[in-house]
């Protein structure tokens, strides 16, 4: 455990919010809230004794981010999300909060021998370093780099760990565009996702009472009106 004091805990926050830019980026044939999308993939447990953060980077999250730079072409795009497209990205900040509000945070190394992923009844472990492509051990060196680099310690403890997403056959094991659940294991502690993220999907409206819902919505939920797609 590395013992870092309270007052860095707003850095802990702020890891959410740093990754993508804006407030609207397009996605598929619809707009993507980059605001909706962010809050969507981070998950958060904080208690006197414990303060975690967990956030999912799907493949879809490196695709709106570069199809919205015009500083990379379309062939660079597709090159990039060929080297990720076999893989999930996620990223821990976990730590024990001590009797004067100092965090001890867990090291990559106790994190790696508790997290798993679970979907579709199938428990999975994070990759070993050494498992991993040049590609990957190269773009987890820079976003550690870049993540000491601005967020201070607290970014030196956010660590990465990444895991398969696909199967033998090349099918996906997660899509968060399509319906099913998602789930992130440090030790007990359960961080889930249900699917299809909102943010994912196009805006809803309620036939009765014109209300404008999230796209992972199948009905009201205040008439219970079976919901029509954008």
């Amino acid at each position: 455990m590395t013992k870092l004091h309270g007052s860095t805990i707003m850095g802990i926050f702020l890891i959410s919010i740093l990754f993508l830019s804006g407030s609207l980026h397009c996605f598929a044939n619809f707009t993507v809230d980059i605001a909706e999308f962010e809050a969507e993939l981070s998950k958060r447990f904080s208690d006197s004794n414990r303060v975690s953060l967990v956030k999912w980077f799907p493949l879809e999250y490196w695709e709106v981010n570069l199809r919205n730079n015009p500083s990379i072409t379309p062939s660079q795009i597709d090159s990039i999300l060929q080297v990720l497209n076999p893989y999930t990205i996620i990223a821990v900040l976990d730590g024990k909060i001590g009797p004067f509000g100092g965090i001890n945070f867990s090291t990559k190394e106790e994190l790696q021998a508790t997290i798993k992923i679970y979907s579709s009844g199938t428990y999975r472990s994070p990759y070993l370093l050494e498992e991993l492509s040049p590609d990957l051990r190269s773009l987890v060196a820079t976003l550690g780099a870049y993540f000491a680099d601005v967020i201070g310690t607290a970014g030196e403890n956010l660590h990465l760990f990444i895991f398969p997403a696909v199967d033998t056959t090349g099918t996906r094991l997660v899509n968060p565009s399509k319906p099913g659940s998602f789930s992130v294991f440090l030790d007990e502690e359960e961080f889930r996702w249900r699917l299809p993220l909102g943010s994912l999907s196009p805006a809803k409206y309620c036939s009765t009472c014109g209300e404008k819902l999230s796209g992972s919505y199948l009905y009201c939920p205040y008439d219970s009106t079976k919901l029509i797609q954008d």
